[in-house]
């Protein structure tokens, strides 16, 4: 079994929304929405850019989770 969260779902969705991210989970796959995902990315790639930047920020960039 699978720990931690496998599906994301902003709370202003509809009901059927839910459910559907329910089914989907329940199928094994991943379920995130459209919203969150665009966040994901974008915050994602407002850190490389950063990172390419700053020469510091890239420093830190490297470093694994722990570390940072």
């Amino acid at each position: 079994m699978l720990d931690g969260a496998r599906s994301v779902v902003s709370k202003d969705r509809s009901g059927e929304h839910l459910l559907d991210a329910i089914r989907k989970v329940h199928q094994g796959e991943l379920w995130i929405d459209r919203a969150t995902s665009a966040r994901i990315i974008a915050d994602i790639a407002d850190e490389r850019t950063r990172a390419e930047r700053d020469p510091e920020q890239a420093k830190v960039a490297l470093l694994t989770p722990p570390e940072r």
